[in-house]
């Protein structure tokens, strides 16, 4: 696609209506989306918080199992 055309594209899509003020319903349903946006981005870094540190707590519990996994295989041999 030639540049020019996609210079046109862009301006097509930011022309706006001549609606000189929105309705009042238009900026609630702006508020509102941007307060969505917001619950969804808190959610979003506290879902990747919960991930890295439950990774933390497994790789701690996985080393705590293989040590004793040793453990019980010496113990076993010695038992033997």
């Amino acid at each position: 696609m030639p540049e020019g055309m996609n210079v046109e594209i862009a301006h097509k899509l930011t022309e706006h209506e001549h609606n000189p003020k929105p309705s009042h319903r238009a900026e609630w349903l702006e508020i509102a989306e941007a307060l969505v946006l917001a619950v969804v981005a808190v959610a979003t870094a506290w879902s990747g918080y919960c991930s890295a540190r439950w990774d933390g707590r497994q790789a701690v519990l996985y080393g705590n199992a293989t040590r004793l996994r040793v453990e019980g295989a010496a113990a076993l041999e010695e038992a033997r």
